[in-house]
Parts: structure tokens; sequence; C-alpha cells
């Protein structure tokens, strides 16, 4: 039931994704290859991209800290939820790093393509292995995901549902699944990633999303999860 209720909320964000997904998969791997489809993805360079995408990509190693503070003047429950989405999507991906020890674009390239040379960005440093899944692309998708989760439950909590609030939570899944795939972007971007990384990264944090997610049910209850900041401020 909860698990049904969650793509009912979220299904304009989750068909998005499932789009982006298979699309990806399609192209990466029946139509293109991954270098062809690297350079194709990569061609798109200059210095106002560069510029974005060399920050935006750092969104996914500190921003969901600063969102899970934000979230404790919310409630405490969804604060810790996100935090141990964010840390188990990133345990998973080590793992899963570290299993299939892939090479980079930066290695593979000088290693099949040595005549090709792409296209640097100033100030970014190429990481050359462990590249499948990336995992700026999974916490990427995890905490897009995760604060769609908040968003649209959060709106479903209303006692009269309008099509004001039905507008407004597409809006917001419209933003988030976009930021999340412009995160993955940033990946190939940079060339510290192939379209399969981002791939895999996306379904790892979306899949651990909805793993987590199915597991907190009962603790959605509890007073502590209900517990915020701004309570505390009144009690004191």
């Amino acid at each position: 039931m909860a698990i049904r209720k969650l793509i009912q909320h979220n299904r304009l964000f989750l068909s998005f994704f499932l789009v982006f997904l298979i699309l990806g998969i399609i192209y990466n791997f029946g139509i293109s290859d991954k270098g062809s489809t690297h350079l194709l993805l990569n061609s798109f360079h200059s210095s106002t991209l560069d510029f974005i995408m060399t920050y935006y990509t750092v969104v996914g190693e500190w921003i969901p800290y600063v969102v899970v503070a934000l979230l404790l003047f919310y409630k405490l429950g969804w604060s810790l939820f996100l935090l141990a989405d964010v840390a188990l999507s990133g345990l998973v991906t080590q793992v899963l790093k570290h299993l299939f020890d892939a090479s980079r674009p930066y290695s593979w390239f000088a290693t099949y393509y040595p005549e090709v040379e792409l296209p640097l960005v100033d100030g970014v440093r190429l990481s050359q292995y462990f590249s499948f899944p990336s995992g700026h692309s999974t916490t990427f998708f995890a905490m897009f995901f995760a604060l769609s989760i908040v968003c649209t439950e959060h709106i479903a909590s209303y006692p009269i549902q309008s099509t004001k609030n039905k507008t407004i939570s597409y809006i917001l899944q419209t933003i988030f699944i976009s930021l999340a795939i412009l995160g993955g972007y940033s990946r190939i971007y940079l060339s510290q990633h192939f379209l399969e990384d981002i791939l895999g990264g996306a379904f790892v944090g979306i899949f651990t999303t909805l793993c987590l997610y199915c597991t907190i049910q009962n603790l959605k209850n509890k007073s502590f999860w209900h517990y915020n900041l701004k309570k505390s401020k009144k009690i004191l």
C-alpha cells in the first residue's frame, strides 16, 4: 500500500526517470557504443557550461547535508531518512565500483583510442578508475527522489486537494528530476563518467530510496519522526 501511494504521488518523477533510463539504455547499448555516445554528449562545451558544470557537479558532494539540516526544521524523521538514503546508496555504489573496477573516460580513451583528445575543463582533475556506477549520479538521484517524496507527501497531507496542489506537485517533481539528470550529465560533460555509469548510478539511487522508504513505514507513526527544531525552540 505504501509503495503504491509513493508511486502515485511521484508518478511524474518516476515516469521521467523511466524514460531517461530506457532511452539511455537503448541508445548506449543498441544504437551506439559507450565511446561514441560519450563523445557526442561531451561535444557541447562552452565557457559558460564549463563554469556551470564544474560547480554544479559538486552539489552531489555537500548539498545533501545542507538539505538534511534544513529538514530538521520540518520533521526529524525525514531528515534521518534523507541522511540514511544518501549514506546507504553511497555504500552500495562504492561496493559496485570496486566490484566492476571499470576505467573512466580519460584512461579508457587513452587505452583504446589514444588519438582522441577529450575536452578538458580548467581546474577539473580527471579520475581514471572505479567508473561504474557514478557515485555523484547516485547521490543526485537519491537526494532529489527523496525530496520529491517529502514534498509530495506533504502536499498529499492537505485536508483538501485542489488542482493548484496537483500543479505544484507536478512542478516540483519536474524540477527535481531535471536537477537529478543535470547532475548526471555534469559527470559526462566533465569526462568523469560514461553514460552507462550515470544510468547505473541513477538506478542505484532510485532503487535504494524505494527500498529504504518501504522500511520506514512503521517509524512514521513514532513521536520522534515529527519532532523538529521549531518545536524545541518553543519548549525552550
